[in-house]
């Protein structure tokens, strides 16, 4: 009689990631993606889970595969999205922060770029962190490279004493103000262009007027007085700049 070949019982699978469909690369990306966009549009608060798997094309059991609740998502968008958005526009090495003028022109063209890359980000930096109550307000602290940002204003007080830069200027307001010249326009230039009739408001257009403002207001012209040594005259052959005493910005 033919032995009786003993097998394994069949265990049972656990459950684990769900298959995602063809075609939808990586999902975690595109949640974080979708939650993002969403967040900008439509605001933390009116955004819920169910509503970032229908926007990233996913189920809910995707979702919650990868993020437990809305707070783990929103940490993870904090960090893998906004964290990286502020470190490719703002990181030290990029540019010499001694320099404020030219560093923060630099972050004027990063960001313009890193909004091309992430075209959600304007929208929600106004919505969810210069809005009163926004949702994205408590993370900037530990977002922001807060040293590098002193550094830039000593570095613009400094040349204000040496009387290359405009005395009225708030040195710590310098950054958010250079940066502002690009980020509100970013988000109305379509309202700007339909009520102004400005047509082709690009990002590389926009980044440009603001540089401008950056160099001729920031580093606008400075009257002589007799607390400034400024000695305005021609530098390297260009007319328009002037050489101050004290200082190693010819602007």
């Amino acid at each position: 009689m033919p032995k009786k070949i003993m097998t394994e019982p069949r265990r049972k699978k656990k459950p684990g990631r769900p298959r995602a469909a063809p075609g939808e690369g990586r999902p975690r990306d595109a949640l974080l993606d979708a939650a993002a966009s969403l967040f900008a549009a439509h605001g933390m608060a009116a955004t819920s889970l169910a509503k970032v798997a229908a926007a990233a094309g996913l189920t809910s059991a995707m979702v919650h595969y990868y993020f437990k609740t809305k707070e783990q998502l929103i940490e993870a968008v904090v960090t893998e999205r906004l964290g990286v958005f502020l470190s490719s526009v703002l990181e030290d090495g990029q540019g010499d922060p001694d320099d404020p003028v030219e560093f923060l022109t630099g972050v004027i063209w990063r960001l313009a770029r890193a909004s091309e890359q992430y075209p959600w980000m304007p929208a929600l930096w106004v919505r969810e962190i210069l809005t009163v109550g926004g949702g994205l307000r408590e993370y900037m602290g530990r977002l922001l490279p807060l040293d590098l940002l002193r550094r830039l204003a000593a570095r613009y007080a400094a040349g204000q004493d040496a009387g290359c830069f405009p005395p009225e200027v708030e040195p710590l307001l310098v950054p958010f103000a250079a940066i502002s010249n690009l980020l509100l326009p970013l988000v109305i230039k379509d309202l700007i262009g339909e009520l102004m009739g400005l047509e082709a408001l690009t990002s590389q257009r926009l980044a440009a007027h603001a540089e401008a403002m950056v160099r001729h207001g920031l580093a606008g012209s400075v009257p002589p007085s007799s607390k400034s040594a400024v000695r305005p005259k021609t530098v390297g052959g260009k007319e328009g700049k002037r050489e101050c005493n004290g200082c190693p910005w010819p602007y």
